[in-house]
């Protein structure tokens, strides 16, 4: 498709990117995360694979949500959209300079305490 349709898509304005933060458990895991993204979103959207390894809970959340803040917060990205409703209650905590949206209708497994 065409990069205006994503535009679109996400009601962004020409000059804007599309990044796609994402924890790659594994070189497989991250080539078929990357295949996804440029099959459904195009190939102008910036991949980025961020890799903690594998677990659940606490130990895998916070890392992960710090990890994804950081690289976030070195590309300017201003908003950001999360499907694990455990990393987005982490990074509100962790950063006020990003919008961070949960969407999704994922189960909690860890759900962490929120201390602001």
């Amino acid at each position: 498709m065409n990069r205006w349709y994503y535009q679109l898509l996400f009601a962004l304005p020409e000059e804007d990117d599309i990044f796609v933060v994402t924890n790659c458990l594994s070189k497989s895991s991250e080539k078929a995360k990357e295949e996804w993204v440029r099959h459904f979103l195009g190939v102008g959207t910036h991949f980025l694979p961020v890799r903690i390894k594998g677990g659940w809970g606490k130990a895998y959340c916070e890392p992960v949500a710090r990890t994804k803040i950081e690289a976030m917060l070195s590309l300017g990205i201003e908003v950001y959209f999360e499907d694990d409703p455990s990393i987005v209650k982490l990074m509100r905590v962790m950063t006020d300079k990003i919008k961070i949206i949960h969407y999704g209708t994922w189960i909690t497994e860890y759900t962490p305490p929120v201390k602001k």
